[in-house]
């Protein structure tokens, strides 16, 4: 363990953080009789807490903790929500306490030695839904830092069987399943800024230690307060093995395959495949060999890797090989954690780097000059992990996040004098307004200078990542010594804080791949990598001639009995390799077994299907079409009728009825829904809570809202509306409002568009007024308008959320989405009626068998497997590919928190679809035109929709006569 120091510049970096804030309270708050509405949060309070950093400063000279405080069920004095004690749990003997998704628990205990004391959990990760499991930590009724805020608390995962081989001979990777068992737990920072254990004060006396569910079950066996033990260096620890009479071994070599590990953090840690190397083992010219591990799904601070070693012949002294390559990010290293049976054997074993080369490396734990490291190992079976740790880069990358959390106050702080587009030719006068926030820009600047030297000093690399870090000290000190230059330089300065939040994400990844681990006697030669450049070339030679022989698309059954469909993958949610082999293995695995129908998926462009179906060459089924694809098939006879087919009605009830809508026209039903994402309301908890804003539940609201926002040179945030290269991508936008007027969009029979009713002129009214009386942009970046705050309230599709939690680390805790503003209807009630994006799958009419491509859809599009999909999607792509099913039950097994799901399940309720009929894809187009008209040139609203819903019925009238379809 390394005690944290942070330098002369820490101490600097806590002053200017004291000095600043972000925002003064404006004593605002919207009438509490326009907020009722259930299940709907009220309010944007926020309470921040210290760091840790300024925790460990307040407790610097504290003691290290002496007692040994053991928390068992019998010490619980209160509780809430879902509680329940048990006794021997799953091999664990004695009391163990249950704690669901919405739960509490507070332990009472009592200190004799006041100090600093670590946080032990003894747990059981209970069947949920796969993700990680989230705790909050309260000491004596309150977060004692910011970091316990979210603890994470790893499951433990395995392949779920062997690596086998497809049609072809390539190999497939095995699914991945969950393999409980009791687990151990310091508590740590979860974004891995700080490398040692999370440390508490605690004075002599009562306390109580409160744990809070935020996501996911777990039980807990037992809560354990220590004292921080001394690090022990090797020179230290060896001197301990030749006193416990431990020598070198001797004639023992094993290698560990990396793609063969045991059990692993993470379902997304994967076997993966490496053909660039004639050594990486093993390995084939002709056949894709699963035969590495990691890469960049193993970059995260706190994912490990466990390998079991059998077969070792005697208790001694070993070493300790590493096959493995970094290749991702150029002008770092990766750094790793290495636990043998369960303990880090020394200090040096905290922080193992693996320097960027495109080529593999034998990395020797050793002191780096040909000694290697003695690693005691036992008679028998013996563990070896891998955990990715930030190292000696961690107090660095903490700075850096600090430095850029203070930067966006600054911006902020200047934005509210500027607004977003500063006019470059006039006078703020910044060194009479906002003198302390100059002062606080050049003490920032300063900083990064000294983070780009210690980077520099401690990475032995100047490249793209240092450059940032210079660059924009560079802009910072300049703007800080000619603020006249502050307003020119603003959106530049804007990109930089944001390139510095994505570089934070970069400089904290980790990635490692491993080809295999040697664990040998000191006697035996553990030989580097010889990277031959003719043993290549005779490698690619054989790949070469390969590549004309066998085929490396995503194999399929190759039954010759029974019945055979066709199933093409479009590039949607589902579309990629990797996605379209999930699926394979699920169809092989399940449906195939259960129905006896053979299936050939395929991964193909969906540009591809019109003219294939036309010729007589395409699928029986199609998957991830656009919501408008199944109609214009339809109409061209070239899609199925599924509201024909047995068992329909049943199968529409898994979803919700505007899921249905865009597949539906002139009585039949010819798609059914695979994914669906809507709108819903994002909001900046922190930036809320220091207007004293409270959440708008009415579009009057947003409205009341706005000029203490844009007082501020903040706003609110619509959909965009323009957007370079597109057009019409704002009609949802208008449809949502259109909706919760009580409008539709077209006739009964689809023949009419009605956006020219009294319901559709007032929403376009209503949705055009936002930018003409109260500017709201027409265009601008959602993800870093919300991230750096200034638009810390706005529309967008639920599955931003994804986006935002890992692309946005530094507001982390600060954010949540809630259901849209609603208009009051005549009753009182809230319309929250909202709309979004669909994708479907079809039968296309050219299908051999519709009877087994209706039994695949149904399969396909049933709870559990649109469930299972999921999950292993996100096992597969992270959090940021979470799938958003169209099956209501299914999204309940995503791993979405218990409130996440609530909010979403509350908005979903109130959804409309979005109808197509034939020429519907006018319709946006001339909206877009409509709306350009009545906001950049002044047009009427009404005259401009009108207008619109001319040329939108003239289009729906040609197509209808087209297609043999009624005209009235």
């Amino acid at each position: 363990m390394k005690n944290i120091v942070f330098k002369g510049i820490g101490v600097l970096l806590a002053v200017v953080l004291s000095s600043t804030a972000v925002f003064t309270p404006i004593g605002y708050a919207v009438p509490a009789e326009k907020t009722e509405q259930s299940g709907q949060n009220q309010t944007g309070t926020y309470q921040s807490e210290i760091t840790y950093h300024e925790y460990l400063s307040q407790h610097a000279e504290m003691p290290t903790g002496k007692d040994t405080i053991i928390l068992l069920a019998d010490n619980i004095t209160a509780q809430s929500g879902d509680v329940s004690v048990t006794e021997n749990l799953n091999g664990r003997s004695g009391k163990s306490v249950k704690t669901g998704e919405v739960s509490s628990v507070t332990y009472r205990f009592t200190v004799s030695s006041a100090g600093l004391y670590q946080i032990n959990v003894e747990y059981y990760p209970m069947q949920g839904k796969g993700s990680s499991i989230v705790r909050s930590f309260e000491l004596d009724g309150k977060l004692p830092f910011e970091e316990v805020r979210e603890v994470d608390f790893a499951r433990r995962w395995q392949d779920k069987g062997s690596i086998t081989q497809d049609a072809n001979g390539n190999d497939v990777r095995p699914a991945q399943e969950e393999s409980p068992c009791w687990l151990e737990k310091n508590l740590m920072d979860s974004m891995g800024y700080y490398t040692d254990p999370l440390q508490f004060y605690l004075s002599a006396g009562e306390h109580t230690v409160t744990v809070k569910s935020v996501k996911e079950p777990m039980a807990i066996g037992s809560i354990r307060l220590v004292g921080a033990e001394n690090p022990v260096s090797y020179s230290e620890k060896e001197k301990v093995y030749r006193n416990q009479g431990l020598q070198d071994t001797s004639g023992y070599y094993q290698e560990l395959q990396g793609e063969q590990v045991n059990y692993k953090s993470d379902a997304s840690i994967y076997p993966i495949y490496d053909r660039s190397s004639f050594e990486t083992v093993p390995n084939s010219a002709s056949n894709i060999k699963l035969n590495t591990i990691g890469g960049s799904k193993w970059k995260v601070a706190g994912q490990w890797l466990e390998w079991e070693i059998d077969n070792v012949p005697e208790d001694g002294l070993y070493t300790i090989g590493i096959k493995g390559r970094q290749n991702v990010v150029n002008g770092a290293y990766s750094c790793r954690k290495l636990y043998v049976n369960g303990e880090i054997p020394f200090t040096e074993a905290e922080e193992i780097h693996f320097a960027y080369d495109t080529g593999w490396n034998m990395v020797i734990l050793g002191d780096g000059e040909n000694n290697a490291y003695r690693i005691p190992l036992k008679k028998g079976k013996n563990t070896l992990r891998l955990e990715v740790t930030l190292g000696e880069l961690s107090e660095l990358i903490l700075q850096v996040n600090e430095c850029v959390s203070e930067l966006n106050n600054i911006y902020m702080q200047i934005l509210m004098i500027t607004g977003p587009s500063p006019d470059t030719v006039r006078d703020y006068q910044f060194h009479k307004q906002i003198p302390d926030t100059l002062k606080a820009l050049k003490q920032q600047g300063e900083l990064l200078n000294d983070l780009y030297s210690q980077y520099v000093e401690k990475t032995g690399q100047n490249g793209q990542q240092a450059q940032m870090l210079i660059k924009l000290a560079r802009q910072v000190l300049e703007m800080a010594n000619k603020p006249d230059t502050i307003a020119s330089r603003f959106s530049s300065f804007a990109s930089n804080i944001t390139d510095m939040g994505n570089w934070l994400t970069s400089a904290a990844e980790q990635p490692l791949e491993i080809d295999y681990l040697v664990v040998a006697s000191p006697d035996k030669t553990i030989e580097q990598p010889k990277n031959s450049l003719f043993g290549n070339l005779w490698f690619n030679l054989q790949q070469l001639v390969a590549s004309f022989i066998h085929d490396y698309d995503i194999a399929s059954s190759d039954s010759e009995t029974g019945k055979n469909i066709l199933v093409w993958v479009g590039n949607g949610a589902t579309g990629g390799r990797d996605q379209a082999q999930v699926l394979q293995r699920m169809v092989s695995s399940d449906f195939m077994v259960s129905t006896g129908i053979n299936v050939n998926v395929q991964l193909v462009s969906m540009g591809a299907l019109l003219p294939a179906t036309m010729s007589g060459r395409g699928p029986d089924v199609a998957l991830t079409l656009n919501a408008s694809d199944p109609l214009n098939y339809a109409i061209r006879h070239g899609v199925v009728d599924l509201s024909r087919l047995d068992g329909f009605e049943e199968v529409k009830q898994r979803f919700m009825e505007s899921a249905m809508e865009p597949f539906s026209f002139d009585g039949g039903v010819y798609a059914l829904p695979e994914t669906q994402t809507f709108y819903m309301m994002f909001y900046r908890k922190d930036v809320l809570s220091e207007l004293e804003i409270e959440i708008p539940q009415t579009w009057q609201d947003v409205v009341d809202i706005l000029p203490v926002l844009q007082k501020k040179n903040l706003n609110f945030g619509l959909p965009s509306v323009i957007a370079d290269g597109a057009v019409g991508i704002g009609f949802p936008a208008y449809a949502m409002f259109l909706f919760q007027h009580g409008g539709t969009l077209y006739s009964d029979n689809g023949a009419k568009s009605l956006l020219d009713s009294k319901a559709g002129i007032d929403a376009f009214y209503q949705w055009t007024k936002f930018y003409t009386d109260y500017s709201l942009p027409t265009q601008y970046d959602f993800m870093n308008r919300f991230r750096s705050g200034a638009v810390p309230i706005g529309i967008a599709e639920y599955s931003n959320y994804n986006t935002l939690q890992v692309f946005a680390p530094e507001i982390k805790g600060r954010w949540d989405f809630c259901a849209v503003p609603g208009t009051v209807l005549a009753d009182g009630t809230i319309d929250r009626s909202s709309c979004g994006t669909t994708t479907g799958c079809v039968i296309l009419s050219t299908a051999k068998d519709v009877e087994s491509s209706w039994e695949f859809l149904k399969w396909w599009t049933g709870a559990e497997v649109q469930g299972d999909f999921g999950v292993e999607l996100e096992s597969i792509l992270g959090a940021a590919g979470r799938y958003s099913p169209a099956n209501v039950e299914a999204l309940y097994r995503i791993p979405w928190s218990k409130s996440q799901y609530d909010a979403i399940m509350e908005q979903w309720k109130h959804v409309k679809g979005l109808r197509e009929v034939p020429g519907s894809y006018m319709t946006s187009r001339f909206v877009d035109f409509a709306f350009r008209d009545a906001v950049n040139s002044s047009i009427d609203p009404d005259e401009s929709i009108r207008d619109a819903v001319k040329q939108i019925n003239e289009e729906i009238k040609v197509r209808r006569k087209e297609f043999g379809l009624s005209e009235n």
